[in-house]
């Protein structure tokens, strides 16, 4: 196992540490949920994992592959919802997505 393997290991036990069978059903459920939701309203954000090795190399000069419109089209859409645009090389500026759509269980 390597070491990313056993941190996130380390890190999932200490999540679980003293939940129920169902607590932690309801926990892994609503995670599964938020990412659906965010591949959803978010899926420029993972645009770049089929990026061919000319986008890639792209993205690493700090260029967009993506086309002029498409990223106007998103970063629009993130204006409304509230997110900061993309930055210039087509990647996300920070995790205020991932925020915007993990809201907080005031139930608990």
């Amino acid at each position: 196992m390597n070491k990313f393997k056993k941190e996130a290991t380390k890190k999932r036990a200490k999540e679980i540490e003293g939940l129920s069978i169902k607590q932690i059903e309801a926990k892994d459920e609503r995670s599964a949920l938020l990412t659906q939701l965010h591949g959803h309203f978010f899926p420029e954000e993972t645009d770049f994992m089929m990026d061919s090795n000319v986008d890639a190399k792209e993205r690493k000069r700090g260029e967009n592959p993506m086309s002029q419109t498409y990223t106007d089209k998103v970063n629009a859409k993130r204006e409304i919802l509230g997110v900061p645009p993309i930055k210039d090389n087509g990647l996300p500026a920070d995790d205020s997505s991932q925020k915007h759509i993990n809201i907080e269980d005031t139930h608990s």
